[in-house]
């Protein structure tokens, strides 16, 4: 799946994949006819909540794939939760005793098309983010018998809004995917992690924030940006920062607290929200990515169907 994607008349394009946390869980306690009713429940609620030209299929054993068109990251992740929302809500029992069952939980990872990239690419990416969500949602996954978390329950998210769009498609779009991967880091869950669970979790934040500097970077310097060196200066220091911070959060010698503080106050408040802004001028605004001009806000119908 090398080739690449042609989205021109659905642009922009979002992907979600969805992952059944506790779905071998209910395989395992209650055989595979309960767990094929759980995978049509999911497929049927995941159905229910996105639009008549949305593309939803099974990507794998416990997985789905939503291709979700016309559709910019923000939408995509307001989607994606929610879902979450409507399959949690959910106690499931038994038809033949109504015996409880549970809820199922999952985790979920989204992607906006990049221009030029692969399938291949496209895919990863939104897997990546479902990994991480998974990997800070962990402590949810308990058996089927153990109360669940409230579903309506929201944890404080660092909200992307428009005006931070500088109108370079792919930097706003990583911008946005930083602006997510820092709030699972934000997020209670990721406390309950042990060292090597969050050494993943970090490791992936750090390898997004790198590969964002590097296109900022050569995109800057193509532009012929005036503050070019002074800019990836900054990124060579916050690199080697985050670097620092996140090492001594894993092997425990700072508190979680410390990594946090620097990704809020030096990476999203510090750079992405203030140093980026003097480069705003490079670029056309009204070609925001995940901004279409004279685009009125999605409706979704629901519906019940099933695949």
């Amino acid at each position: 799946m090398s080739q690449h994607v042609n989205s021109e008349e659905s642009w922009p394009l979002s992907l979600l994949i969805v992952d059944l946390d506790n779905f071998k869980q209910f395989n395992d306690r209650h055989g595979h006819v309960v767990g094929d009713d759980v995978l049509r429940l999911a497929a049927s609620t995941i159905k229910h909540n996105c639009r008549r030209d949305d593309v939803v299929c099974r990507y794998g054993g416990d997985e789905f794939a939503i291709i979700v068109p016309r559709t910019p990251l923000r939408e995509a992740l307001l989607l994606g939760e929610a879902i979450r929302a409507a399959i949690a809500a959910r106690e499931l029992h038994r038809r033949s005793t109504h015996e409880s069952l549970g809820r199922l939980l999952i985790s979920i990872g989204a992607a906006e098309f990049r221009p030029g990239e692969t399938a291949d690419d496209f895919v990863e990416r939104a897997d990546h983010w479902m990994y991480a969500a998974k990997q800070a949602r962990r402590d949810r996954t308990r058996s089927t018998g153990e109360a669940v978390r409230d579903p309506t329950e929201r944890r404080p998210d660092i909200l992307w809004h428009e005006s931070y769009a500088c109108g370079e498609p792919t930097i706003d779009a990583q911008h946005r995917e930083l602006f997510d991967l820092a709030n699972v880091i934000l997020g209670p869950d990721i406390e309950a992690l042990e060292s090597a669970e969050l050494a993943k979790v970090v490791e992936l934040l750090l390898s997004r924030v790198a590969q964002h500097f590097q296109y900022e970077q050569a995109v800057l310097e193509a532009a012929g940006y005036d503050e070019y060196e002074h800019h990836r200066t900054e990124h060579d220091h916050l690199l080697l920062r985050a670097r620092n911070v996140s090492e001594a959060v894993v092997s425990g010698h700072q508190s979680l607290g410390e990594l946090r503080e620097f990704l809020v106050n030096s990476v999203i408040l510090g750079h992405l929200l203030k140093d980026d802004r003097r480069f705003f001028a490079l670029f056309d605004k009204q070609g925001a990515s995940g901004t279409s001009r004279g685009t009125a806000p999605v409706h979704r119908e629901r519906r019940r169907s099933s695949l």
